[in-house]
């Protein structure tokens, strides 16, 4: 195994980068939820996170995650975007009388909880780079 497929190969790696990337995204869709509190008819929006690592999850399971170089001295990691069936308008909720959907208690509590998981995310790649750290560090390990 080379060491590039070691670093950056891994489907662990590869996962967690993705998680990093979704949950951006849907911190980006709250805030675009919160920056459209008053503006009539808005429709408050969602990415369907469980939805998300649900498909990436099955992804990863069937291929194999491999890098491609485009130079001998680069290398191009595959990171593609959020599918629009992810986000999802959410339907239920109250709506004012103006037709705005966006309720801002909610949408706070949602960024609170993307927030917890972007961190908990972190934690486990930098736990996965303290492995690989430690092990170029003292190979005996």
């Amino acid at each position: 195994m080379s060491i590039e497929r070691f670093l950056f190969g891994d489907p662990i790696y590869a996962f967690l980068k993705r998680s990093l990337d979704v949950q951006q995204f849907r911190t980006e869709v709250i805030a675009s939820n919160l920056a459209n509190v008053d503006t009539p008819g808005y429709q408050a929006r969602d990415v369907d996170f469980a939805r998300t690592l649900d498909v990436e999850q099955e992804r990863f399971a069937m291929a194999d995650v491999s890098m491609s170089a485009t130079h001998p001295q680069h290398f191009q990691i595959e990171s593609p975007g959020v599918t629009a069936e992810t986000v999802v308008h959410r339907n239920g909720e109250s709506q004012r009388v103006d037709g705005n959907s966006v309720d801002q208690d909610t949408e706070l509590r949602k960024l609170a909880e993307a927030q917890l998981y972007y961190n908990a995310t972190i934690n486990a790649l930098a736990k996965k780079m303290s492995m690989i750290h430690d092990v170029a560090v003292d190979p005996r390990i």
